[in-house]
This record gives structure tokens, C-alpha cells and sequence, in this order.
């Protein structure tokens, strides 16, 4: 019997503490609720936004993005002409590497025929000493 007897304290104190947890919350809800029905009657009370206001705004929007495409024109030609001053150093680098190219192949064109020359003065000599 004492066993049963603690057993529905324990039921009624944990029924009384859930009870009082759920009254807690709802209390809370309620009290978010009223807050939030009174900011909404404030907000549909006060008087719409003042036409000069609104328009005042526009101005400085329009101003504000006029601001922001200057900006970014800006922006684009400073892009452009770095990609001229690359462009221009890539020209310049490969006209370099094309003249070193053609130097190469002259001197070992040259060196050829001056190969050639000597093979040929060579044989030149060979036939004429066979002459003699």
C-alpha cells in the first residue's frame, strides 16, 4: 500500500508539473500573440510613407546606382586597358622569340652553306690534285 501510495504522489506531482509547463507556455504564446497583434495595429496605424519622402528616396536610389554603373564603367575600362598593356607585352615578347627564331635559322643556314662551301672546295682540291 505505501508503494501505491508514493507511486500516485510521484503520477500527481509529475501530472502537476506538466500541467503547470503546458499553462506556462500557452501564457507565453498568448503574450508573443498580443505582442505581435500590437505591432501589427501600430503598423497599420501609422500614416503611409510622406510622398516627398518616397520620392526624396528615389532620388538617392537613382543617385546611388548612377554611382554604381560609373563605378563599374570605371571598372571596364581599367579591365580593358590592362588587357591592352598584356596584349601589347604578348606582342612584344613574341616578336622577341620570332626574331631569336630567325637568328637561329640564318646561323645555321649560314653555317650550312658554309659547310657546303668547304665540301665543296674540299672535293674541288681532291679532283685537282688527282689532275696532277
Amino acid at each position: 500500500m505505501e508503494k501505491r501510495q508514493k507511486q500516485k504522489e510521484l503520477r500527481d506531482t509529475l501530472l502537476s508539473a506538466a500541467e503547470d509547463k503546458k499553462q506556462h507556455l500557452n501564457e507565453e504564446k498568448q503574450s508573443e500573440l498580443a505582442l505581435e497583434m500590437k505591432i501589427l495595429e501600430k503598423a497599420l496605424q501609422e500614416p503611409q510613407e510622406d510622398p516627398e519622402e518616397k520620392t526624396k528616396r528615389k532620388h538617392e536610389l537613382f543617385k546611388e546606382q548612377q554611382n554604381y554603373l560609373a563605378h563599374r564603367a570605371q571598372q571596364l575600362e581599367e579591365e580593358k586597358r590592362r588587357q591592352k598593356e598584356d596584349e601589347q607585352l604578348l606582342d612584344e615578347e613574341m616578336a622577341k622569340i620570332w626574331a631569336k627564331k630567325a637568328e637561329q635559322l640564318r646561323l645555321e643556314r649560314e653555317a650550312r652553306e658554309q659547310l657546303l662551301k668547304n665540301v665543296l672546295d674540299t672535293r674541288q682540291l681532291q679532283v685537282e690534285e688527282k689532275r696532277k
